[in-house]
Order: structure tokens, then sequence, then C-alpha cells
């Protein structure tokens, strides 16, 4: 995984492949940015492959989809705005004030479990996964995509074997 410059560089220059984890809405500049970095290190840029791993329940419940992704994202906001903050990047007060109390409150002998749910603004679902209908994890899959991905690796959250048979059917399909 390469969630920070050093170790996305680090990738560009010896890696096969790359696990990108982190923010989907800033998904291309990261690629573009990787890409750069296997061709300054003389390699082909396509040589390399990168995939975006993104936690994902599909459901016809959108808003229950949408609670099944939060414990992941409750570490990965966290992850993500807390470096930002760090590094005197601007960051939106709501994403600040929320990463601070995860801070607080993050209990890491209960790791990515539901009891972080109600710490995750419901923005950072859109920003973190691909959850909700089939119509909108389709869009969420198709806009990763467009970031020029070579691989989408999802990370099925709720009841596996339906959000499974859902994925292959209704947004696939």
């Amino acid at each position: 995984a390469a969630s920070t410059s050093g170790t996305r560089d680090l990738a560009a220059g010896i890696a096969d492949g790359v696990i990108h984890g982190g923010r989907e809405d800033i998904l291309k500049e990261w690629v573009s940015t990787f890409r750069q970095s296997v061709s300054q290190g003389g390699r082909d840029p396509r040589s390399v492959t990168v995939v975006s791993w993104v936690p994902c329940c599909v459901s016809r419940d959108s808003k229950a989809a949408k609670e099944s992704v939060k414990p992941h994202i409750a570490r990965s906001g966290w992850t993500s705005f807390t470096k930002m903050v760090s590094e005197g990047k601007p960051v939106a007060e709501e994403d600040r004030l929320a990463a601070e109390r995860i801070s607080r409150e993050y209990d890491f002998s209960h790791h990515m479990s539901r009891e972080h749910s109600h710490l995750v603004p419901d923005r950072w679902v859109d920003l973190f996964a691909a959850a909700g209908t089939p119509q909108q994890v389709k869009a969420r899959i198709d806009q990763i995509i467009q970031s020029g991905v070579d691989v989408v690796s999802i990370v099925p959250y709720g009841d596996k074997e339906s959000i499974m048979k859902l994925f292959a059917k209704k947004v696939i399909g």
C-alpha cells in the first residue's frame, strides 16, 4: 500500500504493483503523480499495476450500505486527515474536527468495528468508499476506473454473499 508520498515514490522505483486505499476524490491526481514517478525512474509507467482498494457495500437500501462501510472509513479518514493537518495542508473544519474526535475516541482493541461508525461524517463515505444502491456503486466504480487505475479491488462490508451477488449482477453485469 502506498498512502504517503514516500511509499508511493519508493513503489514507483521498485514495485511491480501498488495499492491505493485512500481518498477516491484525489485518486486521479495520485495515479498521475505515481505514473510520473515511475517514468522519472526510467521505467514504463504502465509496467506497474495500480490497484484501487475500496470498501464497498451494495444494497437496495443506500443508507444501510453507507453505514456498513463506516467502520473501515473511521480508520481511513482519521489517517488521511490527521496526516494532512500535520503537513500543514488545508483541511475543511468539519474534517479536522472529525479527525480530532476519532483520535480521542478510537479504540484500537476494537479496530474497524461498528462502535466507531458514529464518529464518521456521512460525507467521508463518498470520499473513501463505494457504497449505496447498485446504481450509486456503479457510478462510483466508473469514477475510480476513469482515474486511471488498472484494477479495482473491493472490500465487501455487510452480508458479503448478498453484496457480491448484487455487485456481479447490477454493478458489473
